[in-house]
């Protein structure tokens, strides 16, 4: 669901990209029901990211009165140099298709640099650790939608 919206929705995010450095290039590709998006520059500034949809909802934590079909994982977050500045469109994206709950496996969120850190948390907050298939998960919740 996120991700197909994420996906369609390229352009748009691309052209938020480019207002923050021009020179911006976004790379989407979707591979069995993942999304990998790369946003490079010419300074070499580099974003990466790897997500997915929640599917199962057996899994789905206690936390809320919120439906699981607002939650979403991503198994990956990383930068390069300043790539972190590319984060904050993408978060406001997703708040806006409520994807109020984000999951990032505790060993990726825990290699998570200070920079790229400090604006994913601005806008989720962190709030447990939650197992799931036997992987531990950080759950962050929406700041401006807190449930």
């Amino acid at each position: 669901m996120f991700i197909n919206r994420i996906y369609q929705s390229r352009e748009g995010l691309i052209q938020k990209f480019k207002v923050i450095d021009e020179s911006a290039e976004a790379i989407y590709k979707l591979n069995n029901e993942v999304l990998y998006l790369t946003i490079k520059s010419n300074s070499n500034d580099e974003l990466l990211l790897e997500i997915k949809d929640f599917k199962r909802i057996e899994d789905a934590p206690p936390i809320s009165l919120v439906d699981e079909s607002f939650y979403l994982i991503m198994d990956n977050v990383s930068t390069t140099n300043n790539g972190e500045k590319y984060l904050k469109p993408i978060l406001d994206f997703l708040e806006s298709i409520l994807a109020l709950v984000i999951f990032i496996p505790e060993v990726k969120y825990n290699e998570i640099d200070q920079k790229t850190l400090n604006v994913l948390t601005r806008e989720y907050l962190p709030d447990l650790s939650y197992e799931i298939d036997g992987k531990e998960y950080m759950l962050l919740q929406s700041a401006s939608n807190l449930v």
